[in-house]
């Protein structure tokens, strides 16, 4: 991965984010993120928001 590359240098400081503008599409996508950082030892990071409010505004 070209990730790989330009990052050799700070490994335990990738972190990815599953893309999801609301509850369903974050729930389609966050295994295969996690499962991603799991292979490559990256961290992964939650959309805590989208969990607890869905797509609401304002919060």
């Amino acid at each position: 991965l070209e990730i790989n590359e330009i990052l050799k240098e700070a490994p335990n400081q990738i972190f990815c984010m599953p893309m999801g503008e609301n509850e369903q599409n974050l729930k389609k996508n966050a295994q295969k993120i996690a499962e991603f950082c799991i292979k490559n030892g990256y961290n992964y990071s939650d959309r805590i928001h989208i969990r607890l409010w869905n797509d609401k505004e304002g919060v």
